[in-house]
């Protein structure tokens, strides 16, 4: 008569899950990564654009930081994708924008506020990491400073206000419906000066 000691079961029950485990690793697919990988931009809708608000046809994207009023006004004629805090960079590497805006009123309120202040410097770098990406390429890069002359351009160094709100994008040309919408919000345009705005540039 044969007897099977408890050593043996327990030799025999190992063995049976370690080939249940192999099988049951090999029977499963692969998770599908690009199915369950979270896409941080696409799940709070800043991945979208904007605009224009006329049904014309717009090649370019222009990335805004900027107040309501102004962003409203730059949707009437150009295609935008609204920066959202900390996710500019990102923003960028999604689309390749042409364009950036960074008006200073927004960071006044809602939710750029206080983007100037050194309790929220991760979000004023991710902002300068972006527009230097947006430089190298060739691309433009607005500072709308606000009209009572308020802002702390140090805080972005290497971009300069006077330079990029002064001149029109190229010498002699008209005035762009962009840079037009800029100088009115920063005081620096009267509206009766629309005149000047070219109709092909954007």
């Amino acid at each position: 008569m044969t007897t099977t000691g408890r050593g043996s079961h327990r030799a025999y029950d190992s063995d049976r899950d370690r080939l249940l485990d192999v099988v049951g690793r090999a029977g499963t697919p692969p998770v599908d990564e690009t199915t369950f990988r979270v896409d941080p931009l696409a799940l709070t809708g800043h991945d979208q654009t904007t605009g224009p608000l006329s049904g014309a046809v717009v090649a370019e994207t222009v990335l805004v930081v900027a107040c309501d009023a102004l962003t409203a006004e730059i949707e009437q004629h150009h295609r935008v994708m609204r920066g959202a805090p900390g996710m500019t960079e990102a923003q960028d590497r999604r689309a390749l924008v042409d364009r950036m805006v960074i008006d200073f009123d927004a960071f006044a309120g809602g939710a750029w506020s206080g983007t100037d202040s050194p309790h929220r410097h991760g979000v004023l770098l991710d902002l300068h990491a972006t527009a230097v990406r947006i430089q190298k390429r060739g691309g433009v890069v607005y500072l709308v400073p606000p009209p009572d002359g308020s802002a702390d351009q140090t805080r972005l160094p290497g971009l300069r206000v006077d330079h990029d709100l002064w001149l029109p994008d190229t010498e002699g040309a008209p005035v762009s419906r962009l840079l037009a919408a800029l100088r009115r919000h920063a005081g620096l345009m009267p509206r009766e000066d629309d005149d000047q705005i070219g109709e092909l540039h954007g």
